[in-house]
């Protein structure tokens, strides 16, 4: 709702999977947040942060202003360039509480939810767009007199992408429509099917053959977005891990 007032940019700096390193600590003109959060999205430019942070009574969430004293962003370098990120430090910044300690960590878990689902559709939704120049390519290069897209192992590989890409689309939306009581087990489910999905974007550049390692084709952007995205909310195993939490009650 402030980023929505304010009519500005946003983004989030969260601790996905353990509980935050940074800390906040209440003063008499209002909350001081210090620590540190990398890999933050849009965070060299987002004219509000939206920060977790433990507290004596359990992990908050504060709003912290894009020109707070003691905030410093640098641009960090990422495998997806289209999709800039951040190390974003805090000393003693200034910060307003938007979720009070306690009930932050079930906030966070709530927000990494809705991001698996986005992501996992987001993967799909890439993967296809590979995949349809892919077929494009297939159709107009040739090899041994006839287009490569003639050969039967290679429609085979075109339709094992078109699989994972069609399911983790399906997955994703899924997961953004059912209630919110069924979505931590409906977007793990997303997010785990779709951290296979850099495989398939990697089967994308094979079949492009040469053109598709070089820089000036777009084949790469969409690799490196497919593989970047995977860990974008967490590490490689924490969707895995959920599912198994959520269906067999292990530890997560």
């Amino acid at each position: 709702a402030a980023v929505a007032e304010a009519g500005a940019a946003g983004t989030v700096a969260a601790s996905w999977a353990a509980p935050p390193r940074t800390s906040a600590t209440p003063t008499a003109d209002g909350w001081r947040v210090t620590g540190e959060k990398i890999f933050v999205l849009d965070g060299a430019h987002a004219d509000l942060l939206l920060v977790s942070a433990r507290t004596a009574d359990g992990t908050a969430v504060l709003l912290v202003e894009g020109g707070a004293v003691g905030l410093v962003r640098s641009p960090a370098t990422s495998l997806d360039l289209t999709r800039p990120q951040a190390r974003v430090t805090l000393a003693d910044c200034p910060a307003t509480l938007v979720v009070a300690p306690g009930a932050g960590a079930e906030a966070v878990r709530r927000t990494r939810d809705r991001g698996w689902a986005f992501l996992a559709a987001e993967q799909g939704a890439v993967v296809r767009r590979l995949l349809d120049d892919t077929v494009a390519y297939l159709g107009t290069r040739e090899q041994f007199g006839r287009p490569l897209a003639g050969f039967q192992a290679l429609r085979h590989r075109c339709a094992d992408v078109l699989v994972a890409a069609e399911a983790a689309l399906s997955l994703g939306r899924e997961a953004l429509a059912v209630p919110p009581e069924e979505r931590p087990l409906a977007a793990a489910t997303a997010a785990a099917h779709a951290t296979t999905l850099p495989a398939a974007a990697w089967d994308c550049l094979h079949l492009h053959g040469g053109i598709g390692f070089t820089w000036e084709h777009d084949t790469h952007l969409r690799v490196r977005r497919a593989q970047a995205s995977v860990v974008q909310f967490g590490e490689l195993a924490e969707p895995w891990d959920a599912v198994a939490a959520l269906t067999h009650g292990e530890p997560r």
